[in-house]
């Protein structure tokens, strides 16, 4: 904020800190110091010639009770002017406060957003729920208790971890410091005895206090949005997957064509007429394995009548052929004749 010049002591902004620190932490604990950035507008307070500059937001804690007032506060203004350097000493007045525990009365918040984020990914380890809420507010964000209601059916609360107020950022205009502070809790859930396993999970409801929520969930590593309407009404835990349908589905769709096909082979075996011709050299050989074949085709080819004649035929050129006694001859007439014969009866 000031310009260096040879033997400056330090950093002005290292020097008020450093003092903060000091006489503060006697009776508070400094829980965060938050510096404006180098481009704040000084302003009018109100009294003729006078500006003021935010110089930092300090957020502090009294240790006990018994605190009963903000010490004076000194800085020393470093200046070089046409002399050389200047020192101008700046202090604070004294403020009284009270740090008694009875309830204080509500700090303002203004455009307060919360969000809340579940995770309900079981595992063997990990048996129960973890809800994170955060806010986010210009002021100093409350409690949980006045952000959310915590009676969540079906569940109760195993742990509640508040992670601290934190100041992220200062914002300052013509009428006041406005500090930007964020505030995160972490809830294990765990279904309560009486209740089962619940089914449905609902998200608590935000306050009057809360301008903005948003709702969020775990499914798998993907983090994915939670409509409003449904956080509230409840969200469905634990769902059925949906694959053993789809391949259950599947593997009846395909017995089905499986057993289609095979149906159809059969019909299509049922229906094919066997198509025989006549050996080009009729030997006793050919002919008979041609007539051998013509017997074993289906029934509705041959009337019972034929079929016997056939096997007749059959019998008595392998006893004319190939018997011990047959004659050398060929007595049962044209090779060619029988077999034309028996090619036309089943054509």
């Amino acid at each position: 904020y000031y310009p260096s010049y040879p033997g400056q002591r330090q950093a002005p902004r290292d020097d008020l800190e450093e003092h903060l620190n000091e006489k503060l932490g006697e009776n508070f604990e400094v829980q965060s110091i938050t510096f404006h950035d180098n481009k704040i507008q000084s302003r009018t307070i109100g009294q003729p010639g006078w500006r003021e500059t935010p110089l930092a937001y300090v957020l502090l804690k009294a240790k006990d009770a018994s605190v009963d007032r903000i010490p004076e506060l000194k800085m020393d203004l470093d200046f070089y002017d046409s002399l050389g350097p200047a020192l101008l000493p700046v202090s604070t007045a004294t403020q009284v406060i009270d740090a008694r525990p009875e309830k204080a009365p509500a700090r303002p918040v203004d455009k307060l957003s919360l969000t809340q984020t579940l995770d309900a990914r079981l595992t063997e380890e990990k048996q129960e729920l973890t809800l994170e809420v955060h806010a986010t507010t210009k002021g100093l964000a409350p409690s949980l208790e006045q952000l959310v209601d915590l009676s969540i059916p079906g569940f109760e609360i195993a742990k509640n971890e508040d992670q601290g107020l934190s100041i992220a950022r200062v914002e300052s205009d013509a009428e006041r410091v406005n500090a930007v502070s964020e505030r995160t809790w972490l809830l294990t859930l765990k279904p309560k005895a009486a209740a089962g396993e619940p089914s449905k999970f609902k998200f608590p409801k935000p306050t009057a206090l809360v301008a903005k929520s948003a709702f969020k969930q775990y499914s798998d590593a993907d983090l994915k949005d939670v409509e409003n309407e449904i956080a509230l009404a409840g969200i469905v835990l634990n769902p059925q997957p949906v694959w053993p349908w789809i391949t259950g589905g599947l593997v009846i769709v395909a017995l089905g064509l499986f057993g289609l096909r095979l149906a159809k082979r059969g019909a299509d075996e049922a229906d094919a007429v066997p198509v025989y011709y006549v050996p080009e050299d009729c030997t006793p050989f050919a002919v008979i394995d041609l007539l051998q074949r013509i017997n074993a085709a289906p029934p509705r080819l041959l009337a019972d009548s034929h079929r016997d004649q056939l096997r007749s035929t059959i019998n008595d050129l392998e006893k004319i052929h190939f018997a011990p006694d047959a004659p050398a001859a060929n007595s049962h007439g044209d090779l060619k004749a029988i077999a034309r014969d028996w090619v036309a009866k089943v054509s």
